[in-house]
């Protein structure tokens, strides 16, 4: 079974990349959330590594140039 601090982790370590892109392009939660067609607080959720839908997910993906590849545990991820 899975540990609720295994999911956890995997949600920061996502909000933190997420948020590290975002600043990277200097832009702002709410501008990026304009790109992405969504609202503020999905942003501030997910890089606060709570969990969001997988739809506002794919979303900010996009509208950061980011593509997810899920790979074996312990391999570098893409994200």
């Amino acid at each position: 079974m899975i540990k609720q601090s295994e999911t956890q982790e995997v949600l920061v370590r996502l909000g933190e990349r997420i948020a590290s892109v975002r600043r990277a392009l200097g832009l702002s939660q709410t501008q990026l959330a304009e790109l992405a067609g969504t609202s503020y607080r999905p942003i501030y959720l997910i890089e606060s590594g709570k969990s969001i839908h997988a739809e506002t997910l794919a979303k900010l993906c996009v509208a950061l140039g980011l593509r997810i590849s899920l790979e074996p545990a312990g391999m570098q991820p893409d994200v």
